[in-house]
């Protein structure tokens, strides 16, 4: 979500690609000073828009702190569900904790 912005949210990824039924999208590695802004309890929304005219067909909202938490079956509208598999968040020291760790 954009702060500030009481029902705004800022694009993150945009994955191209036709999905019909039981679509899959290929794996994603986002920073989460990118994703969330390191918020977990950040609201995350996941959108699928028609790519000719952008029109929103559907839509989950959610955060990384649900997520985590197992919750990983989202309820959309037209009475959809998206299903997150595999989530990982991984932490990767930033270039001070690496100069520290005496490398």
């Amino acid at each position: 979500m954009v702060p500030g912005g009481a029902n705004s949210f800022a694009t993150v990824v945009t994955c191209p690609g036709v999905f019909r039924g039981d679509g899959s999208v290929p794996e994603q590695k986002i920073a989460l000073t990118q994703l969330c802004n390191s918020d977990p309890s950040a609201r995350l929304k996941f959108v699928f828009r028609n790519r000719t005219d952008g029109r929103e067909f559907n839509s989950f909202e959610t955060s990384l702190e649900q997520l985590q938490a197992g919750n990983t079956t989202l309820n959309g509208t037209a009475n959809s569900t998206l299903v997150i598999d595999n989530l990982q968040v991984k932490t990767r020291p930033n270039f001070l904790d690496y100069l520290r760790s005496g490398w």
